[in-house]
């Protein structure tokens, strides 16, 4: 003897199994869950245990026996029954739809009830009020839960109902990117220079908290010029534009960047414009449309930030971790190219004949020592290898 309902409104507990339903007809149906239903009075609260849940009835079958087997007491009249509890004696006035046997079906039994003034649709399900109860975990962790077994009263149903839910909707939304097709057709170097400002840092010897990020999309060659701060990016920026226009006699057509001041200014648009280079912005919020120099600002950071890690010195060198990390990248293959930035855009292959482990101890000899017994050597840490020079930079702690 069960009383079956549709409407998970009326539970306060529920319980996952494996019982079916038999009807007249000796056609069974799989049982969603089995719980206790709460029946609410203007007096008092019923509570019915073993209560079995489908989801797909719309209404509430109550049957007598069960009734009974609770301690209720049942009274027929007319087009009424009284529901009355043997203790308390509080009367609950109910039309009489149908009699069968021995259950009675009640047709839309919350419009009954006083204390229920909204019926949330999206409570139809069971995994739904699951979800809810749960905090509104996700499908997958939902489906963890009940696979593995690990907590009870986790019911046998589907969870791909939840991603219904108007609440995770809401809550747990995030940025679509915007898909388009590029504009831009980069068939040799300077086609598109992409360029991005990393910081502020921790102040460095000389005075630096930023890093400009300037990359050709074509060869991927980097450079990194740090900065002491973003007003002073732009003038970086426009004399690295001249130097490579002359030394790879390649011209820019566009560069990209984000819309920081740094890069949307009148004097860098005028110098652009007078030398016919197209600035395009990316979006505000939209960090994946510069997504070149975005990807390898991360890759660069993390080999600068092992690099400092590695060789135990201290953080206000990460100027030189940067552009030591740079020159590394340079010469290294990248996206299934068989060559690397460094040939692609100088039409030769890099050395590393001179590459050294960033922080590595170094003894420096001293050319102008000055007594005959003192040392001729200094102590100091390998930082990068000179540009401008066929030598190494070296860090000497107490120098400038």
């Amino acid at each position: 003897m069960h009383s079956v309902v549709g409407n998970l409104l009326l539970f306060t507990l529920l319980t996952s199994t494996n019982m079916k339903f038999s009807v007249a007809s000796s056609k069974s149906y799989k049982v969603d869950a089995i719980g206790t239903i709460v029946l609410n009075t203007s007096s008092r609260t019923f509570r019915l245990h073993n209560v079995l849940y489908f989801c797909s009835i719309p209404g509430v079958i109550l049957s007598l026996g069960h009734l009974l087997k609770e301690h209720f007491s049942i009274r027929f009249s007319n087009d009424l029954f009284t529901i009355t509890t043997i203790k308390q004696h509080d009367q609950w006035f109910i039309p009489f739809l149908f009699p069968a046997d021995n259950s009675i079906f009640v047709k839309s039994l919350l419009s009954h009830l006083p204390s229920i003034k909204y019926i949330d649709e999206s409570l139809k399900n069971i995994s739904l009020l699951l979800h809810r109860r749960l905090a509104h975990l996700s499908v997958r962790q939902l489906t963890g839960m009940k696979k593995s077994n690990a907590v009870l009263g986790i019911p046998n149903s589907s969870f791909f109902d939840i991603k219904l839910c108007n609440d995770c909707s809401i809550s747990k939304s995030d940025h679509c990117p915007v898909k388009s097709a590029s504009r831009q057709m980069v068939n040799q170097p300077g086609d598109l220079i992409v360029a991005d400002l990393m910081g502020p840092y921790e102040v460095s010897p000389n005075h630096k908290k930023y890093i400009l990020m300037i990359q050709d999309a074509f060869s991927r060659v980097v450079v990194a010029i740090p900065s002491t701060d973003k007003a002073e990016a732009k003038t970086y920026f426009i004399n690295w534009i001249k130097q490579f226009m002359n030394v790879t006699m390649y011209k820019i057509k566009t560069i990209q960047t984000d819309n920081g001041t740094e890069f949307k200014n009148n004097i860098l648009n005028d110098f652009l414009m007078s030398n016919g280079i197209i600035h395009e912005y990316s979006m505000q919020y939209k960090h994946h449309q510069n997504g070149c120099i975005e990807r390898t600002n991360q890759t660069i950071s993390e080999m600068a930030r092992t690099s400092m890690i590695a060789s135990k010195l201290l953080s206000f060198l990460w100027p030189w971790a940067f552009c030591h990390s740079v020159w590394i990248f340079n010469c290294s293959l990248h996206f299934n190219i068989d060559k690397t930035p460094f040939e692609l855009l100088g039409k030769k292959r890099p050395d590393l004949q001179m590459l050294r482990i960033f922080g590595a101890k170094s003894f420096l000899y001293l050319h102008t020592f000055k007594k005959y017994f003192s040392p001729r050597v200094i102590v100091g840490y390998h930082m990068r290898i000179l540009e401008d020079s066929k030598g190494w930079l070296f860090w000497v702690p107490g120098k400038k």
